[in-house]
């Protein structure tokens, strides 16, 4: 089954997260929505705390469990959503990978009972980062190659999107949902051939 986490909850309602959030429910995706407003974030107001995506985290493993609670492997497709707390960020060497926010939300859908392959990319998008082929698309596709097929696929992102034109906007959003549909229906072509 295909997921997406609504973009077009406060704060970041606007005519892009609601044309999204449109998009995807017209491509056989289902909603999963949060309350945006409970967490606890940066200074930037766009990034978690490490206690906001605790909080987030949480709240993301039931969400998705109460969705689909026969799901057991889970694939998630992020932007910075996920992986801006993935680095801790000092003066003197920038950002410097930790993996802290994969390992923690990987570990409370564990928890849980789920297998979940995090894949997050911050600036990443349905469009955004296509030129160097980081986009959804292209990475449900490589994923789709080299993994057993999951039970599930969470979409997060589509705000990196903001200022691509609507066509482009629809036909990424198109792709990538196609590319997720493919993945999944992987596993059920499998069971039937055998």
């Amino acid at each position: 089954m295909l997921f997406h986490v609504d973009t077009d909850s406060p704060p970041w309602t606007s005519a892009h997260t609601s044309l999204v959030d449109l998009i995807l429910k017209g491509q056989d995706s289902h909603s999963l929505e949060l309350n945006w407003d409970k967490y606890a974030y940066e200074l930037d107001g766009e990034h978690f705390t490490d206690a906001g995506f605790d909080d987030f985290s949480s709240d993301m493993v039931d969400a998705v469990c109460n969705a689909l609670p026969s799901a057991r492997k889970l694939w998630v497709m992020s932007d910075s959503t996920i992986d801006h707390n993935n680095y801790n960020y000092n003066y003197t060497q920038g950002a410097v990978y930790c993996g802290r926010a994969t390992a923690l939300l990987t570990r409370k859908f564990r928890e849980a009972g789920v297998d979940a392959v995090i894949d997050a990319v911050c600036g990443s998008g349905f469009a955004a980062m296509s030129a160097s082929g980081e986009h959804f698309r292209a990475r449900l596709s490589a994923r789709r190659k080299c993994a057993d097929p999951p039970d599930a696929i969470v979409l997060m992102g589509g705000w990196n999107d903001a200022g691509w034109s609507e066509s482009v906007i629809q036909l990424a959003i198109q792709g990538a949902c196609c590319m997720a549909h493919r993945c999944l229906s992987r596993g059920v072509l499998d069971d039937a051939r055998s």
